[in-house]
């Protein structure tokens, strides 16, 4: 279970990275805002665990949630620089 648990987070990092990229080039995620609330909504979910999602759906959550941060920082250094 924990190699499934491992291939499904990278599969979702990875496919949630390249979404990032469509949204970014499409204008449709441009600002702190954009990000700030979708990663809001993420952990808003994240924290919504009443009934249990179980190891595979939550790994999968927090993939989602690393793509997303890790881009906002990718996307707040562009532009500092």
């Amino acid at each position: 279970m924990e190699e499934l648990i491992e291939v499904r987070y990278e599969e979702v990092f990875n496919n949630t990275s390249i979404q990032i990229e469509n949204l970014l080039h499409m204008n449709d995620l441009s600002t702190d805002d954009d990000f700030e609330r979708k990663l809001e909504a993420l952990y808003v979910t994240q924290g919504n665990d009443v009934h249990g999602r179980g190891a595979l759906y939550d790994a999968m959550l927090d993939a989602e949630i690393a793509a997303y941060e890790t881009a906002y920082i990718q996307f707040k250094k562009s532009k500092a620089a």
